[in-house]
């Protein structure tokens, strides 16, 4: 079974209106959260000082899909239905670790780039992820 990605326990795949299909290409996430440093340079003093930190910091979450359909207005029914389900903060889990749940939300724009007969589209998807 290919990965796939769950949005407030809906499985992304399940979206796509009929004669359309949503594949999972590439997902990239951190195998652990990024924290905070908090390193002081001192003149005089040789090197730097490490006061610790370890804050954990919000992260990005991307995840490359492909929309194949019919026909290219089946591939916008299909982008369509994905950037109404996308709104708002929302419970990310991917079928591959559906222990983890990241608390996400897009930002930026999704930009389909169509291929062959308009009937294939590639996009990008980038989650914000709270840390």
């Amino acid at each position: 079974m290919a990965t796939t990605f769950y949005w407030n326990d809906t499985d992304i795949r399940d979206k796509a209106p009929q004669n359309t299909e949503i594949i999972i290409s590439n997902i990239y996430r951190p195998l652990r959260k990024p924290v905070t440093r908090h390193k002081v340079e001192i003149p005089g003093r040789a090197g730097s000082w490490d006061f610790g930190g370890g804050v954990e910091m919000d992260f990005p979450v991307s995840v490359d899909i492909v929309i194949t359909a019919n026909d290219s207005a089946g591939v916008m029914s299909c982008a369509a239905a994905i950037e109404g389900e996308l709104t708002g903060k929302g419970a990310l889990k991917f079928s591959d670790r559906e222990t983890v749940t990241y608390q996400a939300q897009t930002f930026s724009e999704i930009t389909l780039t169509p291929e062959g007969a308009g009937n294939i589209a590639r996009a990008t998807i980038e989650f914000e992820c709270d840390a």
